[in-house]
């Protein structure tokens, strides 16, 4: 089954996103978007790093712009392999593209010694890292890779506000529904800052951006922002489409109208959802 850019693997409750296109629109959108939002491909000091890694590394163009501003770093990209465009990967010689096909058991760190990694990136990875539970061990795996003093960042948006707000309950309810089914919990980024603590990572910080959703917002930029924002949401709608529609026993095209009805309805209301960037470090 096609849906978008997209298929959804399942296998041991875990949810994986594959790409059937060649190149994702979504993807480079989305990292322009993240670049635009953040002002910069990364949000921690970086000094003559020599391991970079960005896990779950999509179409890999994030991984294409850090080699080209640290070309004495090696920069890898932890991936399926139908998920980075072939060009990209090709194009910069200490750029390497790792094949993993995440999932519970197997996440792409097995291989790699103690104490190697300046820098690890993980963006909007929630849909891999449920259930829950997968937060911890994942982090635990990033803490041994990193160098002492290295860094991890953690980019990802508040959903819940998403679920709550609306004067039409449905699309709530069907995300309940799904969100049940795979043990996915929208409030992580409540308890991240925890799970880092506890793992024993130091100098914690929390950034947070309100970004629009609709092209409500009074200045050019903005509502430049607000639309590609949108645009976004939908097209991780119908990421979700199949195993939301398939929890709930309704169509995908019910669950789309529901979706889109729900983008609608929070253009109207002027509202802006949160983004989060964690980042954090394992001690000299």
């Amino acid at each position: 089954m096609r849906i978008s850019s997209f298929q959804v693997f399942f296998c041991a409750c875990c949810l994986y996103p594959l790409f059937v296109d060649s190149i994702d629109s979504r993807q480079q959108r989305q990292h322009y978007l993240f670049k635009h939002v953040w002002g910069k491909n990364y949000n921690v000091p970086l000094e003559s790093p020599t391991l970079i890694i960005h896990w779950c590394c999509g179409s890999g163009l994030w991984g294409y712009e850090m080699a080209k501003e640290f070309p004495d770093a090696i920069v890898v990209g932890i991936d399926h392999k139908a998920a980075a465009i072939d060009a990209i990967t090709k194009s910069r010689h200490n750029l390497i593209f790792q094949d993993v096909l995440i999932s519970e058991g197997n996440n792409g760190f097995e291989g790699y010694a103690d104490n190697v990694a300046d820098y690890i990136l993980m963006r909007e990875v929630w849909i891999v890292n449920s259930p829950y539970h997968k937060w911890h061990t994942i982090l635990e795996q990033v803490f041994r890779v990193l160098k002492p003093g290295g860094w991890v960042e953690i980019v990802e948006q508040d959903m819940s506000p998403e679920i709550k707000h609306t004067s039409d309950n449905k699309f709530g309810e069907c995300i309940d529904v799904f969100t049940d089914m795979f043990q996915i919990d929208f409030k992580f980024n409540h308890t991240l800052g925890f799970i880092l603590k506890e793992i024993g990572y130091i100098a914690i910080y929390v950034n947070m951006v309100d970004v629009p959703i609709g092209e409500w917002p009074p200045t050019p930029a903005l509502r430049q922002t607000g639309y590609l924002f949108k645009e976004l949401t939908l097209k991780r709608m119908k990421v979700m489409e199949h195993w939301v529609s398939q929890s709930n026993k309704i169509s995908e095209e019910a669950f789309s109208d529901i979706a889109t009805n729900k983008m609608n309805q929070m253009e109207t209301s002027r509202m802006c959802i949160p983004w989060y960037s964690f980042k954090a470090q394992k001690p000299l």
